[in-house]
């Protein structure tokens, strides 16, 4: 118990820490601009993290993940020299296809300057360390809050004729059975609820892999009546998309180089709302 909660104060606090970084306020400078290409693979854990804390985007959130790992290894290991030895560099592949572009000014590059040394990383590897180390605190932080929205409320899993695992998020003020039948490119998805989910303005989300990795992952939003709005990563970004929940009339909403997620629609269900 005390172990545990000497963990809390510490997450807590590195948790502030980086919250503080990005707090700053920064003199108007020279820039530089370093991009960093993540994996479709774990991708939505980087996003859940940004939105868990706070940040704007994950481009804030890597910033703010190597401040605070300097932060770790100067004040609190003091640590010197370098660890090339550790060869973090093997596993950070900063040439996925997912870009997010950080912004550094002269103060500010030193942090990544200094990751990068001691690591002997790139930059764009720095950058990918640091927003791995947030994301890792985010879920410990998460766990020791029980906030994690991913995970806070009750689940059920089902099997799936393929037998592919689904697991069906449910909030505990009643069950749904979610019913799953797939075929070879397509799967299609049946629930019934109580009467408080039948409410107007009532959102799910459902998330369905249909291999491992997944070519196109998705994350869908279906808003009542019958059209679903969903976010898939088909050209080398995130764009959002609407579809009728029979399959016909998928639309394309956007289409540009940088990723737009997290959409959401208005009240009366006429606008989407969305980061990029």
């Amino acid at each position: 118990v005390k172990l545990a909660r000497h963990l809390k104060v510490l997450v807590a606090l590195l948790i502030s820490t980086s919250l503080v970084f990005s707090q700053l306020e920064t003199v108007a400078a020279d820039v530089i601009t370093v991009e960093t290409g993540y994996p479709t693979e774990g991708l939505e854990d980087l996003i859940w993290a940004t939105e868990y804390l706070g940040y704007e985007n994950p481009g804030e959130l890597q910033k703010a993940g190597v401040e605070v790992l300097r932060f770790l290894l100067v004040a609190i290991a003091q640590a010197t020299g370098d660890d090339c030895e550790s060869n973090l560099g093997e596993g950070l592949d900063p040439t996925g296809p997912n870009l997010y572009k950080t912004v550094w000014n002269e103060q500010e590059v030193d942090a990544l300057n200094w990751v990068s040394d001691y690591y002997c990383l790139s930059e764009s590897q720095a950058q990918m360390l640091g927003g791995s180390v947030l994301t890792f605190l985010a879920g410990i932080d998460a766990s020791l809050n029980e906030g994690d929205v991913a995970k806070v409320d009750s689940t059920e899993t089902v099997e799936s004729n393929n037998t592919e695992t689904v697991t069906n998020e449910t909030p505990n003020i009643g069950p749904i059975q979610l019913g799953v039948s797939t075929g070879i490119d397509s799967a299609k998805l049946s629930w019934e609820t109580t009467e408080e989910f039948q409410q107007e303005g009532t959102e799910f989300t459902i998330r369905y892999r249909q291999t491992y990795p997944a070519p196109y992952e998705l994350i869908a939003e279906p808003k009542i009546p019958g059209e679903i709005l969903f976010m898939s990563d088909r050209d080398g970004d995130w764009e959002l998309y609407t579809v009728n929940a029979d399959g016909t009339g998928l639309n394309q909403i956007t289409d540009n180089e940088v990723d737009d997620w997290s959409g959401v629609y208005s009240p009366d269900g006429t606008k989407i709302a969305f980061d990029a």
